[in-house]
């Protein structure tokens, strides 16, 4: 069991995807697992984030469509099984763009 889960919530994010995960696996902690918790979305993001799956601990969930931001962050709250918790939104902009 990892010790730091990070969920992702996820609708039709395939512009950020990218640069959230390429972040993702340059982080020198690595005892965390990544949840993409997938909020029906109808673009490349599930696809592009499967690259990623040799490179991190990732698994993703597919919930219903228009389940909402917060929905899909409860679900991965619930499916996380580590000590921590993070809720990443890839739309935040990454240190180096302040």
């Amino acid at each position: 069991m990892k010790k730091v889960t990070i969920v992702i919530p996820n609708y039709n994010g395939e512009k950020y995807i990218d640069e959230c995960f390429s972040a993702l696996t340059k982080q020198s902690y690595k005892d965390f697992d990544v949840i993409l918790a997938d909020n029906g979305s109808e673009d490349n993001s599930i696809s592009k984030a499967c690259q990623y799956k040799d490179k991190l601990d990732l698994k993703i969930k597919k919930l219903n469509c228009n389940y909402g931001f917060a929905k899909a962050v409860n679900e991965g709250i619930r499916q996380s099984q580590a000590e921590y918790v993070i809720c990443l939104l890839y739309t935040s902009p990454s240190p180096r763009d302040r």
